[in-house]
């Protein structure tokens, strides 16, 4: 009687040509899991090539004079009340780019991951997965726990207009003289 034994990963890893993959994505193709298989793991890597390459590499990241600026912290009132409009631009204008990922999710694991996210941004607060909520700090403020949360997930969450990542910015716009009107449409962004 012979005994089979899986393969090792890193041994699976080298002869697939899939250097650079995570164990448990790998042990995922050899148990032949759904939606994981080793040619969707070789589009993966090359992407993650391109996205080093290309992105990772980009001037714009390596060497970003406004993130080196703003690290300094020496903005006066009227810089700050600048990018928080051009922030409050990008805040609204994810919802639609998450939306458009959820959409295009190529898995039902993939939507859902993405639904976590859109659902959170709008309002959906997270619940834990593992116990209870920790003690909030400041009822109805930034540590009030009906309304943050960092982890778990928003299936069986209670959406709160207040919790919105938006209303968030708002309440920071608002401290700065910005209203509504202000802040969040595409016409703000510069």
């Amino acid at each position: 009687m012979s005994v089979t034994t899986a393969p090792n990963v890193d041994d699976f890893a080298r002869a697939n040509h899939l250097d650079g993959l995570s164990s448990p994505s790998l042990v995922a193709i050899l148990e032949h899991q759904t939606g994981f298989t080793v040619e969707k793991a070789r589009r993966f890597l090359r992407f993650q090539e391109r996205f080093d390459r290309e992105l990772l590499g980009h001037p714009v990241i390596r060497h970003n004079d406004f993130t080196a600026w703003f690290r300094q912290g020496q903005q006066d009132t009227e810089q700050i009340r600048a990018f928080i409009v051009q922030f409050s631009v990008f805040s609204n204008m994810f919802l639609v780019a998450q939306l458009w990922k959820t959409i295009n999710a190529d898995s039902l694991e993939g939507m859902r991951a993405s639904k976590e996210i859109l659902a959170n941004e709008i309002g959906v607060v997270f619940r834990p997965t593992g116990g209870a909520r920790p003690a909030g700090g400041d009822e109805g403020g930034a540590n009030d726990p009906e309304l943050v949360a960092w982890e778990g997930s928003v299936d069986g969450g209670t959406f709160r207009f207040r919790a919105a990542h938006f209303e968030w910015l708002l309440q920071i716009a608002g401290c700065l003289g910005l209203g509504f009107k202000d802040v969040g449409k595409r016409r703000h962004g510069l």
